[in-house]
């Protein structure tokens, strides 16, 4: 925007040594920076690399042609390494053909390896800048180009560096578009002009390899510059290109942006950051560089200055520098630039207390926390908003901040999901700056910031005055936690553990994954951290298992950008002798500890649910209060043991998978039951001779019994089924007892068909039938 800046040669460390080569820096970032006096001050030269290198800026210009400094004699303005634009502020008649060739052989002998770029004339549609008429450049600029490409063959030029596109101002007297469509017309009507561009780029046209813009939301007085009105205007001039033959397909250099018009720095790096971070996913931006100034007579500039008053890089400069060092291809969400506040519960850390009279607004690109006139705060509460990337875990989080508070009574925090208190400034007075946090050695799935309150006081001053303003709030993002799946619940293998995982999250490919495996998620006291590649599952050999123990996988994946995710854990696997069968169970001793595995639930009800064999060959009880369905595939553990004479394993949920349920065995009153089976005792058929059940025990099965009702106790929930077996449990009524649990009693006399779990009660102390039922039809 304005010819002159000064760098003051004091703030910088002399002879400082390059912190990184230049050719690993972002391309397209860039810095104006001039070395001549200026307005206000002494002669104050820029000092090449030990500017450069605090911005990670690769390039640079200056409003000047000279390869030496106008303000400092000897001064050589080229650095190895660094890449220069070159620009003719204005295109003056003063210089001649020879000049120009000599310029541009001159840049080229300087760094012969690299293509020279030009930019041509410095604002023309602005009264304060070069102020060129449309009606008159196309010679001036005839002569500049031939020039130029006589000088080097092979240098690129852009066009003049227009200011904004769209819009006017107090300075500005005519739109960018407008100006340039009264230069490309009058162009056309020069037949010298067209005869040039025609051998140069085949249209009548003016030439030029690049389209030079400069953005600035210039909406003097407001106190506001909002980036999002120079992406628009970005945007437009782009699409405004497309329709011009000599301007298709060039990509835009912003030549000069940043923020001319906030009242702070935390203002000012918002506004570049947004605008900075949307640049630079746009295919169709070239370079940028960003205005910096220093003692400028506007005294409303000083929000462009990038270094302090001790020469260190201030909160615009590091935020800059920040974004220049984001490898292509990096993820990370941009508060409001790639998302939207959307949350609506506050963050409240843990132990404190939620205090909903410190206010929130949320003015873009940020959140303001602030206290209320005559309100009485007590200790240990806060007000936060929490904040989740779109995908991935965050590896870096980076906001600017301003503070205006007494820090014996409140501070500025930041919390984690992996830990409290994992940031925190006090800061008495106003405080503006911009903080980077490294969360790599242990990335996170959000994060936290808000105002808390260490002791109880009545705030006094007007409201508003003490705040905590966070803004540009970026999380750097890494891939999500794996998620690890071992081979089940139990294992019975006392040497070998496998298990497999998946991965989500972050723009770079996965290139490595590491396992570790351990008595405990995160442990490695098993397995020291091993290196697996892009394999996505393992099986370790050689391992010495020991009964009881529960051994979990540890696994974290590796991008492209050597970022490590969060640590994955599985849900722990069991070293266990050799499942049982559930046959197998009921031949132990009673209250042994048995293991049943990939078992089949049959049905469920209150306090237990009934599995059995997916071949019908056994079914038992299970008493505990797991949440399963009917049908899903389970593993438990625990002792048996009798229950109102019913064999039952009292146990644990070891594993759930579901499926589908099972059918029903069919069978005749008569051989239900059945006589005993290991520690279940037969049930008992004729309580008056005391005879037991015979045939095959299928207590613990699903079954399907039919009969006439003969006894119905609504006020026990149960009823009496006889299909002509004459069984007696010594209750009164003949049949199989049915507990009816939530369905409707039949009607005494019905005929109905039953389904249920064969269970057992004891009635008299001897062990009978109990069909605990789960389905019925009447009327059979």
């Amino acid at each position: 925007m304005r010819l002159v800046t000064v760098f003051l040669a004091a703030l910088l460390v002399a002879g400082a040594s390059l912190a990184d080569d230049p050719a690993t820096y972002d391309q397209r970032f860039g810095v104006v920076a001039t070395d001549t006096s200026g307005w206000n001050g002494p002669v104050m030269p820029m000092q090449g690399p030990q500017f450069f290198d605090p911005l990670n800026c690769a390039w640079w210009y200056n409003y000047s042609p000279n390869l030496t400094s106008n303000a400092v004699a000897g001064l050589t303005l080229f650095w190895p390494g660094y890449q220069r634009l070159y620009m003719f502020w204005t295109l003056a008649g003063t210089y001649t053909d020879a000049q120009i060739q000599a310029l541009a052989a001159g840049a080229k002998a300087a760094d012969p390896t690299r293509t020279i770029w030009w930019a041509m004339s410095n604002e023309p549609n602005d009264r304060g800048q070069a102020n060129e008429a449309a009606s008159t450049y196309p010679q001036k600029y005839l002569k500049f180009h031939k020039n130029l490409r006589i000088g080097d063959p092979t240098c690129k030029i852009i066009g003049p560096g227009l200011l904004d596109w769209r819009f006017t101002n107090a300075s500005c007297y005519q739109t960018g578009k407008n100006w340039y469509t009264a230069f490309r017309n009058a162009w056309a009507a020069d037949p010298a002009c067209v005869a040039y561009s025609q051998s140069v780029n085949g249209t009548n046209y003016p030439p030029q390899d690049g389209f030079s813009l400069h953005s600035y939301h210039l909406g003097w007085g407001t106190g506001i510059d909002d980036w999002r009105w120079c992406r628009d205007d970005m945007q437009a001039c782009y699409d405004d290109l497309q329709t011009f033959p000599e301007t298709a397909g060039l990509k835009i250099w912003n030549t000069e942006y940043g923020s001319l018009i906030t009242n702070s720095l935390t203002a000012a790096a918002d506004m570049m950051s947004g605008l900075t971070l949307w640049m630079r996913d746009q295919p169709w931006m070239e370079r940028w560089f960003l205005f910096f100034t220093r003692s400028d007579r506007y005294a409303t500039f000083h929000n462009c200055e990038l270094f302090d008053a001790n020469g260190q890089p201030n909160q615009l400069a590091k935020a800059y520098q920040a974004i220049a060092k984001l490898p292509d291809g990096a993820s990370f969400t941009h508060y409001p630039y790639t998302f939207s506040y959307d949350q609506t519960t506050d963050y409240i850390r843990p132990g404190w207390t939620q205090n909903n009279n410190i206010g929130q607004r949320m003015p873009a690109p940020g959140v303001k926390f602030y206290l209320t006139q005559g309100t009485a705060y007590p200790a240990q509460s806060m007000r936060a908003r929490k904040f989740a990337p779109q995908d991935g875990a965050i590896y870096k989080v980076a906001f600017n901040y301003r503070t205006n508070y007494d820090n014996a009574k409140c501070v500025l925090a930041m919390d984690t999901s992996a830990q409290t208190n994992a940031w925190q400034v006090n800061k008495y007075g106003t405080s503006t700056d911009y903080v980077e946090i490294d969360l790599s050695a242990n990335p996170v799935d959000w994060i936290s910031l808000g105002l808390l309150t260490n002791t109880s006081f009545t705030y006094g001053q007007p409201t508003e005055e003490w705040h905590a303003l966070v803004s540009n709030i970026t999380l750097y993002t890494c891939p999500k936690a794996p998620t690890v799946t071992d081979e089940g619940a139990i294992t019975s293998s006392a040497n070998t553990l496998s298990a497999q995982w998946t991965t989500t999250g972050g723009a770079q490919p996965i290139v490595d994954y590491e396992y570790a495996i351990g008595t405990a998620p995160g442990l490695a006291n098993i397995t020291a951290w091993e290196s697996v590649g892009p394999a996505q599952s393992v099986e370790r050999t050689g391992l010495n298992l020991i009964s009881g123990t529960t051994y979990y996988f540890s696994v974290r994946a590796k991008d492209a950008q050597g970022h490590w995710s969060p640590k994955g854990y599985s849900d722990g696997i069991r070293k266990t002798p050799p499942p049982q069968t559930i046959s197998e169970a009921k031949l132990r001793p009673l209250r042994s500890y048995v293991i049943l595995d990939k078992v089949v639930v049959s049905s469920i009800f209150a306090g237990r649910f009934y599995v059995q064999n997916e071949d019908r060959s056994a079914g038992i009880a299970v008493v505990s209060s797991a949440q399963v369905q009917p049908g899903d595939r389970v593993a438990v553990a625990g002792p048996t043991d009798l229950v109102n004479g019913e064999l039952v394993v009292t146990g644990t949920l070891l594993d759930a998978h579901p499926g589908a349920g099972p059918t029903a065995l069919t069978v005749n009153n008569y051989m239900s039951g059945g006589e005993s089976f290991g520690a279940q005792p037969a049930l008992l058929n004729d309580a008056t001779s005391n005879s037991n059940a015979v045939g095959l025990s299928n207590v613990g099965l699903l079954v399907t019994l039919s009969g006439r009702v003969t006894s119905v106790d609504s006020s026990g929930g149960f009823f009496y089924l006889d299909d002509g077996s004459a069984l007696d449990d010594g209750s009164g009524p003949g049949g199989v007892r049915v507990q009816a649990g939530g369905l409707a009693l039949p009607e005494m006399g019905a005929f109905v068909r039953v389904t249920g779990a064969m269970g057992a009660t004891l009635i008299n102390g001897k062990p009978v039938r109990l069909l605990r039922a789960v389905s019925s039809d009447a009327g059979l």
